[in-house]
C-alpha cells in the first residue's frame, strides 16, 4: 500500500470499490460542478495523448485549473503536459481513451463535486483536504547565551565609576569608590566589610541593611588576582548597583574568572544558556552524535525494541529527563564548566570536577532547566548534541517546568554552578524578584504531577481505523479515546515511563533549515518575502496581509515611538546617567559629562517609508492610507521647522 503506483491503485480501486489512494487523489472537493464540467469539455476537445501523457494548450485557464486540482504539469513550448499519473486525471474526470480519441463519460445530475467525481470515476473519491490549518511565523528559533542588558562578568557594584560600559578596571583605577553596598561586621576583627568574607580572613555578618560606603576596589582587586594567580584581564565588566535587599556583592574573584573564559552572569549569580524547546521521545545515536560505545556509557544498551544497540542508526527511547543540547549551547557550557573548575581550584582551594575541553566531555553532566515564569528548575542529563538551534527533551520534562510544547525558551544551568554561585541575596527586591530563579530543585519527575496536557500524549505506533472514520464525521475525540493508548492511562503503573511508539520514521530530527529566514534581513527584506508568499499562496489575501503588518505592527511603533520622542529622558555619555528633563547646566550632574538623546529620529522614522510604499502597492482602506499620512504629517511637523532653512549668498541676490 505504502509503494503503490499510480496505476495500482486505480486498479485496486476499481477491482475492490476502495477509496483512490490518497498520494494520487486531487482536490475536486475544492471546484464547483459547473468548472469541473467545463473542465472535461475542454480536456475532450482540446487534448490529445502522446505516448501516455495528456498535452493541452498551455492557457491561462488550463494552469489555473491544474494548480487548483494538484496537478503536475510542464510547460513545453506552446503545451501543458501532464506527464505523471495521466490515467488517474482522466479515470476521475469519466474521460476514456478510444484508440487516440478522448471520450467523455455522461455528466452525473448532481451539485456536490465528490459525487460528481465518484459518479464518473466508479469507485469512491474523497476529499483531498477535507481540513486546511493556518500557519504564521512565529518567534525565531534561539540557542544563546543568557545577557543582561549589558551583560556583566561580575554581580559587583562600582556606581558610575566605571563608565558607560562599567568598566571595572576604570573604576579600579580611582583606588576607592562609594557605592550602596551591605553593612557587615568581621566577627574576628570587627572590621565593617561588605563581603561575607573579611579581609582578614573572618566571616562577616549584616547589619542594619545597606548603607552608602567607601570600598577599596584597587586593593579589592588586587588582592584578588595574586589568590587567583591571574593577570589582570583586558575587560570586566560590572554592575552600576545591587538590586537585591541587603545589596550584598559576590566575590570580585568571580568576575575576573569569568572575563577570563568569556561567559556572562544573570542576576541570581548564575550563567546560563537559552534555547528553544523542541520534545522528542525517540532518537538514534546519530541524531545525538554520540558514538554506539558513548550510548552504551550512558545507559541505553538495548534499543526501543529490545535489541542489544549495535549501530548508530538504531531508534533508542528517550528517557524523561534525558536531552539533547544544542551544539552552540554545548561549547558555551565547555566554558562555564573550566570556570567552575578554575573557581573550585583557585578561590575554594579544592578539586577540579569537569576537566571539560569539548562539549563531549559533557556528556552524562547534569544539568537544571528552568523556565523564565517559575522558581523551580528541574534536573536533567545531558546525553547527546543537535545542530539545531533548539534543546529536545521529553515532554515530561517540559510539561514539569509547566511549559507547552509549542517551541518556548527556557535555559540550562551546569548543576555546580547552580549550586556554588545562585544566592536569593541577589535577587531583586520588587514584586516578581523571585521568578525565573531556582529556589527549589525537582530532582526526579513524577508524571502525575506534571502539567496534565502530557498525559494526552498517544504512544502507539500506529492508529485504529475507527480513528480516521470518526476525524472524517468530525467526531468527538471522546469517542475514541478508549481505543488509543494514552499517558494518562498509564499514570501509576511500570509503563509510565517506558514504552512509548511513534507513528512516522525520520532520518534525522534537526533536518531542515537551521536558522529561521525572520532572524536575517532587513525589516524590509523580511516584508517583502512575507508578501511574494502571500501572492503565491491561494489561500492567502495579500491585501489582508498587509493591513494586518501596518495596523498590528507598523503603526504601534510609529506611534509609539513618536510618542516616546516626545517625552524621552536624557543620557550622559559617559557614566550613563539619565535624567527626566535636561539640567539647567546642559551637563551631567554626576560626572559633567556630554547629554545625549535616548531616542533618535531615525528610531521614530524607521517604519514610515516602507508602510507608505506596501499600502499603496496593495488594495487597502482609505482610512488606513489617511492613519499613515496623519502619523507622517505628525513626524513632520515634530522634526521640520519651516521657520528656519539653509540659505546660500545666492539666495540674496
Amino acid at each position: 500500500w505504502e509503494t503503490a503506483t499510480a496505476s495500482q491503485a486505480l486498479a485496486w480501486s476499481r477491482e475492490f470499490g476502495v477509496p483512490l489512494h490518497p498520494r494520487y487523489n486531487l482536490f475536486f472537493h475544492d471546484f464547483a460542478v459547473e468548472d469541473l464540467q467545463l473542465l472535461r469539455e475542454r480536456i475532450g476537445g482540446e487534448g490529445r495523448l502522446t505516448e501516455g501523457r495528456l498535452v493541452v494548450p498551455a492557457d491561462e485557464e488550463f494552469r489555473e485549473w491544474f494548480v487548483r486540482l494538484g496537478v503536475l504539469y510542464a510547460i513545453r513550448g506552446s503545451d501543458l503536459v501532464v506527464e505523471r499519473h495521466t490515467d488517474v486525471l482522466l479515470a476521475t474526470l469519466g474521460i476514456a481513451v478510444d484508440q487516440s480519441n478522448l471520450v467523455l463519460a455522461p455528466r452525473p445530475e448532481t451539485t456536490d463535486p465528490l459525487a460528481f467525481a465518484t459518479s464518473l470515476a466508479g469507485f469512491l473519491v474523497k476529499a483531498r483536504g477535507p481540513t486546511r490549518i493556518g500557519a504564521r511565523m512565529a518567534r525565531p528559533e534561539k540557542a544563546a547565551p543568557r545577557k543582561m542588558q549589558p551583560a556583566p562578568h561580575s554581580l559587583f557594584p562600582i556606581g558610575h565609576e566605571g563608565g558607560a560600559q562599567r568598566l571595572l578596571l576604570e573604576a579600579a583605577s580611582k583606588e576607592t569608590i562609594e557605592v550602596e553596598v551591605g553593612l557587615r561586621i568581621c566577627s574576628a576583627c570587627g572590621k565593617r566589610w561588605f563581603l561575607p568574607k573579611c579581609s582578614c580572613g573572618g566571616h562577616t555578618t549584616a547589619r542594619n541593611g545597606p548603607a552608602r560606603q567607601r570600598v577599596p576596589i584597587a586593593e579589592v582587586l588586587r588582592t584578588a588576582l595574586e589568590r587567583l594567580g591571574e593577570p589582570k584581564p583586558s575587560e570586566i565588566k560590572a554592575v552600576q548597583g545591587m538590586i537585591s535587599k541587603n545589596k550584598t556583592p559576590e566575590p570580585i574573584e568571580k568576575g575576573v574568572l569569568r572575563a577570563k573564559h568569556e561567559i556572562y552572569v544573570f542576576k541570581d549569580g548564575t550563567t546560563r544558556f537559552d534555547m528553544t524547546n523542541l520534545p522528542l521521545t525517540h532518537f538514534t545515536p546519530r541524531e545525538a552524535g554520540i558514538s554506539v560505545e558513548e550510548a552504551r556509557c550512558l545507559g541505553y544498551a538495548r534499543d526501543m525494541a529490545g535489541r542489544p544497540l549495535e549501530r548508530e542508526d538504531q531508534v533508542l527511547e528517550l528517557r524523561p529527563q534525558d536531552i539533547l543540547v544544542a551544539r552552540s549551547g554545548g561549547e558555551y557550557l565547555v566554558r562555564v564548566a573550566a570556570f567552575i573548575d578554575d573557581l573550585l581550584e583557585r578561590l575554594y582551594g579544592l578539586g577540579r570536577f569537569y576537566y571539560a575541553k569539548s562539549p563531549q566531555d559533557l556528556l552524562g553532566h547534569l544539568v537544571v532547566t528552568l523556565a523564565p515564569h517559575t522558581s523551580g528548575g528541574v534536573l536533567a542529563r545531558i546525553v547527546g548534541f543537535t545542530d539545531a538551534k533548539a534543546w529536545f527533551a521529553h515532554p515530561y520534562l517540559i510539561a514539569a517546568r509547566r511549559r507547552n510544547c509549542d517551541g518556548d525558551e527556557d535555559s540550562l544551568i551546569l548543576l555546580l554552578d547552580c549550586l556554588i554561585n545562585f544566592s536569593r541575596s541577589f535577587l531583586p527586591d520588587k514584586r516578581g524578584g523571585l521568578m525565573d530563579a531556582p529556589l527549589v530543585l525537582t530532582t526526579r519527575i513524577d508524571p502525575n504531577e506534571i502539567d496534565k496536557e502530557a498525559h494526552n500524549l498517544d504512544l502507539p505506533a500506529g492508529y485504529p481505523l475507527a480513528l480516521f472514520e470518526a476525524a472524517e464525521r468530525f467526531a468527538h475525540p471522546k469517542e475514541v479515546e478508549a481505543q488509543i493508548d494514552t499517558v494518562g492511562k498509564r499514570i501509576g503503573s511500570v509503563l509510565q515511563y517506558e514504552g512509548f511508539a511513534y507513528t512516522h520514521e525520520t532520518h534525522g530530527v534537526a533536518q531542515g533549515p537551521l536558522a529561521s529566514a525572520y532572524g536575517e534581513g532587513s525589516m524590509a527584506e523580511k516584508i517583502d518575502k512575507q508578501l511574494d508568499l502571500a501572492l503565491r499562496i491561494r489561500a492567502v489575501d495579500p491585501n489582508d496581509v498587509v493591513a494586518r503588518i501596518v495596523v498590528h505592527h507598523f503603526l504601534p511603533d510609529l506611534i509609539g515611538n513618536l510618542k516616546a520622542f516626545s517625552s524621552q529622558s536624557v543620557r550622559c555619555t559617559k557614566c550613563g546617567a539619565k535624567y527626566r528633563r535636561i539640567p539647567l547646566r546642559g551637563r551631567c550632574l554626576e560626572c559633567s559629562g556630554n547629554l545625549t538623546l535616548t531616542v533618535h529620529e531615525s528610531s521614530v522614522k524607521k517604519y514610515l517609508e516602507i508602510s507608505k510604499r506596501i499600502s499603496q502597492q496593495f488594495e487597502v482602506s482609505n482610512y488606513l492610507r489617511q492613519r499613515i499620512d496623519l502619523i507622517e504629517e505628525a513626524i513632520t511637523s515634530l522634526f521640520t521647522n519651516d521657520r528656519t532653512q539653509d540659505l546660500k549668498l545666492d539666495d540674496f541676490f
